[in-house]
């Protein structure tokens, strides 16, 4: 560990976010799922926090994904879709807001997750056929269900507040992303 941490402090080439991705996947491998005594999330803030000014990680599916495993372990996570929203991190990415919709989704605010498939829709985020699919899938299960609940007029493109969010005290359930090595040879959706 200390050796990925030297290497993320020393490193000087052209892609600084691969350093991070290494000590991530390297503690991912090392500790079970939602071990506690694994310090992921820290390592988590820390990388986004590095980078999320810097202009080319704004649509880099790796950082973006570095992002979503982040929310995953926040109780309000709605935040940090928020700051990524507000500060363009992802917006090209459909898996932004699948991810940002099944979250709200999950919270029974259907007509925000309808607002947040449709805002993707219409960026074209990639792969959109991919987008569709999910939205089209979203639009059969909110049709089945009852009333959503009532939710706060909220403009979800409009959230300013910085990242500093509540983290789940339990595993979040959700199971890790698997973070982007920049050497993989495999396509980033199936």
């Amino acid at each position: 560990m200390k050796k990925l941490i030297k290497a993320i402090d020393e490193y000087e080439g052209e892609d600084p976010l691969q350093p991070w991705l290494a000590c991530i996947k390297w503690v991912q491998d090392a500790f079970p799922p939602g071990g506690d005594c694994s310090g992921l999330v820290v390592i988590l803030e820390q990388c986004v926090r590095t980078f999320w000014h810097e202009e080319q990680y704004k649509n880099d599916i790796c950082y973006l994904k570095v992002w979503l495993e982040y929310a995953g372990f926040c109780d309000d996570a709605e935040v940090v879709y928020g700051f990524l929203n507000t500060n363009k991190i992802g917006e090209m990415h459909a898996i932004f807001y699948i991810s940002y919709a099944t979250h709200l989704e999950s919270k029974n605010k259907i007509k925000t997750a309808n607002n947040i498939y449709e805002c993707g829709i219409g960026r074209n985020a990639q792969p959109i056929e991919k987008l569709k699919s999910a939205y089209r899938k979203f639009f059969t299960r909110s049709m089945s269900r009852p009333k959503a609940i009532e939710e706060e007029s909220m403009d979800t493109c409009q959230l300013t507040r910085r990242f500093g969010t509540i983290l789940t005290k339990a595993d979040s359930g959700n199971r890790p992303l698997d973070i982007c090595e920049r050497t993989l040879k495999q396509p980033l959706y199936s």
